[in-house]
């Protein structure tokens, strides 16, 4: 039986070390900020924390999706060394990777003669649209990691958990400073003025479809934070999540009352949290805080 290679996208928020520990091939988004394209291949990213300077002092990062040939490339590479691959792309609801890597995988399949040496020919790709992004995403492919550990799973066995999982994972999180929005022309430069200055907070969730809906808001940190813990209260499956995920912006103290919270409301003792990778950043700007984990369903109400 030929090896599994996991694979996603950079909008997969995983603690620092985790692709590397688990093996799972990322593929790269570029973004501009400062008249600067990184892209990770000609021009190596910046750490986030770097890139949240630059956005603090009034850089404007601009990102990109997923270059069809760069996926293609990176497919290639690992099929020829014996490899299939299982790919979760991001929500086609926030990002158009998705379709990129749909492309790369056809190209390859039209080409496969040519590109594919022949001890290589029967290797299988599955591509899935994850409906999810950033701490989401990484929960996602933590838990299909753990399951292909616990036994000899096939890449069709992986598909078919994924697709369970998947209308149960949950995303609920907050901004710390509307100003990010306004830069990146999300919201009116008035309306992150007069939120910015009554501390409003927006919360928003990921729904069925993939796409980002803000929910509600909250007035002052604590609060958005607190109201964090509500949701998770109100759709989380009890007994099934062991795991807390939460992805985060440069706010570890936020996240330090966030865990105690959970503690002291649910019992949930452990946690994978993530520092944003620098493509979610770029939309959310530091101090942004999210929540992951399974619920019964992915509804506002």
């Amino acid at each position: 039986m030929r090896k599994i290679l996991f694979s996603t996208d950079q909008i997969c928020d995983v603690p620092e070390g985790y692709t590397q520990k688990h093996n799972v091939m990322v593929l790269p988004l570029a973004y501009t900020i400062n008249d600067i394209e990184y892209d990770d291949i000609k021009t190596k990213q910046l750490p986030t924390l770097t890139l949240f300077d630059l956005m603090r002092k009034g850089g404007v990062p601009k990102t990109s999706q997923t270059n069809p040939e760069v996926a293609k490339s990176f497919f290639v590479k690992k099929i020829n060394e014996g490899y299939d691959i299982f790919h979760l792309s991001t929500s086609s609801g926030i990002s158009g990777t998705h379709g990129s890597v749909l492309l790369a995988v056809e190209e390859i399949e039209a080409e496969k003669e040519k590109l594919i040496t022949k001890e290589n020919q029967d290797y299988k790709i599955i591509e899935l649209d994850s409906f999810t992004g950033a701490g989401g995403e990484g929960m996602l492919l933590d838990m299909l990691i753990k399951f292909s550990k616990e036994g000899d799973k096939t890449i069709e066995e992986l598909e078919v958990e994924a697709k369970r999982l998947i209308p149960m994972c949950c995303h609920f999180f907050t901004l710390d400073d509307l100003g990010y929005l306004a830069r990146g022309g999300r919201i009116s430069k008035k309306k992150a003025v007069v939120g910015s200055l009554l501390q409003v907070k927006p919360m928003l969730h990921m729904n069925m479809e993939g796409k980002l809906i803000q929910i509600g808001q909250t007035m002052g940190r604590k609060k958005s934070i607190k109201t964090l813990v509500d949701y998770i209260e109100k759709k989380i499956i009890k007994g099934i999540n062991k795991i807390i995920y939460i992805s985060q912006g440069d706010c570890l103290n936020d996240v330090e009352f966030l865990k105690e919270e959970i503690i002291k409301r649910l019992g949930i003792t452990e946690f994978m949290v993530s520092l944003c990778s620098t493509i979610v950043g770029a939309h959310t700007g530091p101090g942004a805080i999210g929540v992951f984990f399974l619920g019964k369903d992915r509804l506002a109400d």
